[in-house]
């Protein structure tokens, strides 16, 4: 089969109900590198990469994408990833039944990706997934971007197992920080939607949450995130963040297809280490009266308060 340039060496298998797919196995991933659309249309393909390591989670490489299956058809378009567990590779210290099942709760709340269906047996973990996707969008880009939310599911679930470390890399690593600590706590703390700008700066709002009101109005919250401890001397990076408070209420952001300009009414700066005295004593002195009560520090010890109450929440 020649899809955009390349062949394929698919082999025709057939359904129960007659219906003919095409199975191939590719070398890399990186032969996917070309738009769903180039797909011929009335076609099912699945294919299996043989470079497992390619589709590995980073956060448990147990986890893995070992198919990729593509129905398009004019009424029937879907992709759907079929996620396996590598059973030599588990080294959790949780039960694997009860660790999938929890992973499965999540991906059903995270609306990410639709479970078609899932078996957990002592021998085999399967679970098939439906993708978004458009037309436009390259399959090797797809699939890369579903093992990252894989990735941040996983997180989730160590996060509330009690599974993660606290480690000592966070008070450098803001990136870290952000990706196994700030992510999961903010999805577990039952925002509508949680948007991670992934290094690219919106005026400071690294991420973004969206909650309602009690009247049923959405609510919009910037988060800042910071490695390390927050000091208030000449020249340090609170005088950075206090300078760019006006510009983050009043700079707009704009959710994933949505032109609608939408603004914060919270802000939020949230470290990994602890802020010195002098950084509150400015703080204090230097917001502007209007806008007290709408920006809110977060420092280490109040994270740990909080990961506490989602764990016991968790457990109730």
């Amino acid at each position: 089969m020649k899809i955009n340039e390349i062949e394929f060496e698919a082999e025709a298998m057939s359904e129960s109900n007659g219906e003919i797919y095409h199975y191939m196995e590719i070398e890399s991933i990186n032969l996917l590198n070309f738009d769903i659309s180039y797909l011929p249309l009335n076609h099912r393909c699945i294919f299996v990469p043989k470079r497992e390591k390619e589709l590995r989670c980073r956060v448990h490489p147990t986890f893995m994408i070992t198919s990729i299956d593509i129905d398009f058809f004019e009424k029937r378009e879907a992709i759907e990833i079929t996620v396996s567990t590598d059973l030599d590779l588990w080294n959790l210290k949780w039960d694997m039944k009860a660790y999938v099942k929890r992973l499965l709760i999540n991906i059903e709340e995270s609306k990410e990706f639709k479970i078609e269906k899932s078996y957990i047996e002592d021998d085999v973990i399967l679970v098939f997934l439906n993708i978004p996707f458009e037309r436009d969008d390259k399959i090797k880009e797809i699939i890369k971007s579903n093992i990252d939310r894989l990735d941040g599911l996983l997180r989730i679930t160590d996060f509330e197992l009690g599974g993660f470390k606290w480690k000592e890399s966070f008070l450098e690593n803001e990136k870290l920080f952000s990706l196994e600590i700030v992510e999961p706590l903010l999805r577990k703390l039952q925002y509508e939607s949680v948007i991670y700008n992934h290094g690219t700066r919106e005026y400071g709002k690294d991420f973004i949450c969206t909650e309602k009101d009690n009247f049923g109005f959405e609510r919009h919250i910037g988060i800042q995130v910071k490695a390390g401890n927050l000091r208030g001397n000449v020249n340090s990076e609170i005088d950075e963040i206090l300078g760019q408070l006006e510009d983050a209420f009043s700079m707009p952001f704009y959710s994933l297809g949505i032109e609608t300009p939408k603004y914060i009414s919270i802000f939020v700066v949230l470290i990994s280490g602890l802020f010195t005295q002098n950084a509150k004593d400015k703080i204090n002195k230097k917001i502007p009266s209007y806008l007290k009560g709408n920006v809110i520090f977060i420092d280490k010890n109040k994270i740990h308060d909080l990961i506490a109450r989602v764990q016991v929440a968790n457990k109730l």
